[in-house]
């Protein structure tokens, strides 16, 4: 009988590090060695270290390291056995099983309430060949009839592992007894239910009767939850059941299909996102074999990250209907954030990926993917669709699609998007109109952002505040030049609504400091953002007494800038303080990117840096020259 030591020296033979923990991580060549952002902490610049002669990593920034079976119980939170069993499938190798959980022999160290996770993966695994058997019984046939007519072949019943649960209340039960599997176990992986968590663990009974059964992996092809699709339109629940979340499937990290796509993600160089599992299974029948589908949830940011291991481009291939343009419109947070490129596949109404390839054969798919729009061009189509043909209704599409350019962070991608958008609206315009035009959609996403900003400011205030309601000072050290400027323009927005109005538009939330004078003028400017100008003086008397500050006081009780101001010094107060304050903070900037640049050596990345900070030196200078005429 092999041992243990054996069995894992037999893995380590067969198993490649670099390519094993590429499934997990895009790794880069560096010379003879392979690179890439470590999994373990947060970076921006790849410190983890992948040597493919010693078959051993090591992270130069958390110093974490070790071989394929510690990266492994690591990344999985498994023991050891478990990542013999894990990388024993994945390098062909049949290691025996351990114990049956809830047995005498099973090992003690399950930890609370006696659950680990690699019996979790042990039973998923199991389950997934008995469902796959049931399909062939007899009691199955209304299940094979069914997938007959979706035009599911054997290969592809064995390729996604499709399964069929019987229609009973224990018949997963009692073959989890027979394997020696115990129902806490079974409730834990949610194949066991009970109708009150009050019940007895003896009342639990099946999940999934008599459904068509779709496997759901990990990125790495284990089995860690199931989805049963209904099979008559009278059958009780919903048209899916899906497994609760467990300590192994978290449904929104999860995409369906991942490990059959992701050679096809990197061969392809995209990902298409579609909106459910028999579209995805229809993809790859259909030659498109870089098909994937969130579970169960919207499409989430973890999952936009996933993708973003393999591809920087996505296709989304949702449904036609109402509600597949909706979640195609609301996808943009998660793409986003993970700085994917996006294009929406033009779908006509009632279509979907699998009724596309059903109705016209599988050559029909690859010619609608081919015809993909960029999504901030069906973004503002889908806005001006939505709305009045009229120039309000125009406006109102307008500021919708705004709306949404203003979630971009990444600064070429932004203006791309911007001058998309002037490309709509100036047809048939001249050149000189251009500009403007370009400058009137900068000034109002700044506007959108800056109140995006100061909402949240206004929301989490009161929950920064010490409890002993005293007032502190956050930044004791700051140039009391600031502090003054600041000072000035609440005095100024307290009493002259447009001058909170420009500051929206002009001057980011984040310049502002956390000193008494500057939270309470980024509440005036977000009460003015929601339409509470009115308000804002009254509320800031009542909190006076509370605040203790002396600026603030001032401001409300002698102001500098009161309504009987003359209009000339107003403006010359607002655009020396403006220029103060934005001439400081872009100082800081340039010379963070300056120190930043003497440690790139990325030919690209320091080209890219450099613009940055000649973009930022122009603003800089902007301001400076606006000073300067004024005095």
């Amino acid at each position: 009988m092999t041992t243990r030591d054996e069995l894992k020296e037999q893995i380590k033979d067969r198993c490649d590090i670099v390519e094993f923990i590429n499934q997990y991580l895009p790794l880069k060549r560096a010379g003879n060695n392979f690179k890439g952002l470590c999994p373990f902490h947060q970076e921006k610049t790849p410190s983890f270290t992948v040597y493919p002669d010693s078959q051993h990593y090591y992270c130069f920034g958390c110093h974490r390291g070790g071989d394929a079976f510690t990266f492994i119980m690591e990344h999985e939170s498994i023991d050891f056995p478990g990542a013999i069993r894990l990388l024993g499938q994945h390098v062909g190798i049949e290691v025996p099983e351990r114990p049956a959980p809830g047995s005498s022999s099973a090992s003690a160290a399950a930890g609370p309430p006696g659950i680990r996770k690699d019996d979790l993966y042990l039973l998923h695994e199991k389950l997934t060949r008995w469902y796959q058997s049931q399909l062939r019984s007899p009691e199955a046939k209304v299940a094979l009839e069914y997938c007959r007519e979706r035009g599911l072949t054997d290969e592809l019943l064995e390729k996604f592992q499709l399964g069929y649960a019987p229609d009973g209340f224990d018949a997963v039960k009692t073959w989890g007894r027979q394997q020696e599997f115990s129902l806490d176990l079974m409730l834990a992986a949610g194949v066991l239910t009970r109708q009150n968590e009050a019940d007895p663990i003896t009342k639990a009974y099946d999940r999934f009767r008599h459904r068509l059964m779709f496997p759901i992996w990990n990125p790495q092809g284990r089995v860690i939850a199931f989805s049963g699709r209904v099979l008559e339109a009278e059958q009780k629940g919903g048209k899916y059941v899906n497994s609760p979340e467990t300590p192994i499937f978290h449904k929104g990290g999860v995409l369906y299909g991942l490990p059959l796509a992701r050679a096809g993600i990197r061969e392809h160089g995209a990902c298409l996102l579609c909106e459910g599992q028999m579209d995805v299974i229809a993809c790859h029948a259909a030659g498109v074999a870089y098909a994937v589908a969130p579970q169960g949830t919207a499409f989430t940011e973890t999952q936009a990250r996933l993708i973003k291991r393999y591809t920087d481009r996505l296709i989304l291939a949702f449904d036609a209907d109402e509600a597949g343009i909706n979640a195609t419109l609301k996808s943009i947070d998660a793409f986003a954030a993970a700085g994917l490129a996006v294009k929406v596949v033009p779908m006509t109404e009632g279509e979907d990926p699998d009724s596309l390839v059903r109705k016209h054969g599988p050559e029909a798919l690859p010619k609608k993917i081919a015809e993909a729009k960029d999504f901030f061009e069906f973004l503002f189509e889908v806005h001006l669709e939505r709305q009045e043909e009229n120039p309000a209704g125009k406006m109102k599409a307008v500021q919708a699609y705004l709306e949404e350019v203003a979630k971009i962070e990444n600064h070429l991608e932004f203006h791309e998007y911007c001058q998309l958008l002037i490309g709509k609206l100036s047809a048939g315009k001249n050149l000189e109109e251009y500009k403007p035009l370009l400058d009137a959609v900068h000034r109002q996403v700044n506007l959108i952002r800056n109140r995006r900003r100061r909402s949240n400011f206004s929301r989490q205030k009161r929950q920064e505040q010490p409890e002993t309601g005293e007032t502190q000072d956050l930044m004791p050290a700051l140039d009391k030049m600031l502090v003054d400027a600041e000072a000035h323009l609440l005095d100024l927005c307290l009493y002259h609504q447009s001058y909170p109005q420009q500051l929206l538009e002009e001057l980011p939330s984040e310049y502002l400091s956390q000193s008494p004078v500057g939270q309470a003028l980024n509440e005036v400017l977000a009460h003015t953002a929601q339409g509470e100008w009115e308000n804002v003086r009254e509320m800031l008397l009542e909190q006076m007494a509370e605040r203790n500050c002396p600026e603030l006081n001032k401001a409300l009780m002698e102001p500098a800038f009161g309504p009987e101001t003359e209009p000339r010094k107003l403006e010359l107060c607002y655009l020396e303080c403006v220029g103060r304050i934005m001439c400081h903070h872009l100082d800081k900037k340039i010379s963070a990117l300056k120190q930043e640049l003497s440690t790139i050596k990325d030919a690209a990345e320091k080209s890219e840096k450099r613009r940055e900070c000649y973009e930022l030196s122009d603003e800089r200078k902007k301001y400076q020259d606006r000073r300067e005429a004024i005095s």
